[in-house]
């Protein structure tokens, strides 16, 4: 029986939305946008399926619960801060990546497929090389050596973090997939994967971006630690596991020397407000990063003591800091922490919300553990901690923010989603 024409329009439809959108989470909003456009309007057709899949999947509710909570916070904000009304209006736009409604058609176009994910991954390296190497000011390449401060996407913390994440997905290339290959293919392979390697290496120094750093330092030592002790029992993968550890030893202690000043440099030059914090002296602080972060954090809290269940509505945190006794806090836009700023602007019951959609990411990532195996669980965690730990300095909402997280949310979820399709 030959397929439905429509059927095979419609697959072919997603699939190339997914691809669009997976290639174009680096350097293309427009790109972003029409892919995930594309995908829904691939769903269209086969709505009765994607419909008796979702309902029984709890991430679908838990998401729309979320959603009319929010849109009900902002409606309420626009109305007593009419004067706010747009900043609350886009900050809803941005929040509703952190929702997972977003992640399930692209989770519903992977389907967890094995080969249609590793598409998906090298896509999005790619995409991540190409915004770097379009975006970069190469120009300024032998400054960035001497301290300049390498800036993409408008903040040097994102340029660190997505680097950061780079790094730790090719980690697992070079572990798991390179030993696959055979003969010249696997030294080719193996000798770009290095090359680009250090080149993330390399920008995440150049970013000094510290939360970043701290990031990366939380998580890239005991998954590399688990990942070796693992990857040592596998007689296929021993050889290439050593060879990846002498190649990581040898990369760090080359980046370190030919670096160290600017880590050294970054990390020590707040010395005196490191000093002030851990005495608790907290009402005196300079007016540097670690100094303006804190007055936030405290503010925030203020704020969010007045109003604990329901918070101040989605974009009001422009206003919250203007409003602030502390003239250091005017004219940003947010609280620098992730969860600080939910608390604010959604209160207890809306981060509650945000946080029973985690759970619920993590528990579809757990459960297919059976499908793909411990390392693919270790993977996304390692990803999410990343994405996490950096969030505690910085809010990172921007376009490769939101790509970042549903990517990785539908990378949870996809294969729960399309075992309840098969079922």
């Amino acid at each position: 029986m030959r397929p439905d024409r429509s059927d095979t329009l419609a697959n072919t439809l997603g699939v190339s939305g997914l691809y669009l959108f997976a290639l174009s989470g680096g350097f293309s909003t427009s790109g972003i946008s029409i892919g995930l456009l594309l995908m829904t309007a691939a769903l269209l057709p086969q709505w009765r399926t994607v419909w008796q899949a979702g309902r029984q999947n709890p991430l679908l509710w838990a998401a729309l619960g979320l959603i009319v909570y929010l849109a009900a916070s902002t409606w309420w904000a626009a109305g007593t801060f009419p004067e706010t009304a747009d900043q609350q209006q886009r900050q809803l736009g941005r929040l509703l990546s952190l929702t997972g409604l977003y992640a399930l058609p692209v989770a519903w176009w992977i389907g967890g497929d094995a080969r249609r994910l590793r598409h998906v991954l090298a896509l999005a390296l790619a995409g991540l090389v190409i915004g770097y190497a379009i975006n970069l000011d190469w120009r300024l390449l032998g400054s960035y050596f001497e301290g300049e401060r390498a800036s993409v996407y408008f903040s040097a913390n994102a340029t660190g973090l997505y680097a950061a994440a780079g790094l730790y997905a090719l980690l697992f290339l070079i572990l798991f997939q390179l030993p696959r290959l055979t003969g010249s293919r696997r030294w080719l392979a193996g000798a770009a994967l290095a090359l680009l390697g250090a080149a993330f290496a390399l920008v995440v120094v150049w970013s000094q971006s510290r939360s970043a750093w701290v990031a990366l330092a939380l998580v890239f030592p005991p998954t590399l630690l688990w990942l070796l002790l693992r990857g040592l029992r596998d007689a296929v993968c021993r050889r290439s596991v050593l060879v990846a550890a002498i190649g990581m030893l040898v990369l760090t202690g080359a980046i370190l020397l030919s670096q160290g000043h600017i880590i050294e440099q970054r990390a020590t030059e707040e010395q005196v407000t490191l000093d002030a914090v851990s005495r608790m002296e907290l009402d005196a602080l300079a007016e540097d990063n670690i100094g303006l972060r804190i007055g936030f954090w405290r503010a925030g809290l203020e704020r969010f003591a007045e109003r604990p269940l329901f918070g101040w509505g989605p974009g009001s945190s422009r206003m919250l800091l203007d409003q602030s006794d502390n003239a250091a806090n005017h004219g940003f836009p947010h609280h620098h922490n992730l969860i600080l700023e939910l608390l604010v602007a959604s209160g207890l019951v809306g981060t509650a919300g945000f946080l029973l959609v985690f759970l619920l990411f993590a528990r579809s990532a757990w459960r297919s553990r059976t499908e793909t195996g411990a390392v693919w669980v270790v993977f996304l965690a390692g990803l999410a901690a990343l994405y996490l730990i950096a969030s505690q300095f910085n809010i990172r909402l921007d376009t490769q923010g939101r790509f970042y997280v549903v990517l990785l949310g539908a990378l949870a979820c996809t294969h729960g989603l399309r075992r309840g399709a098969r079922s």
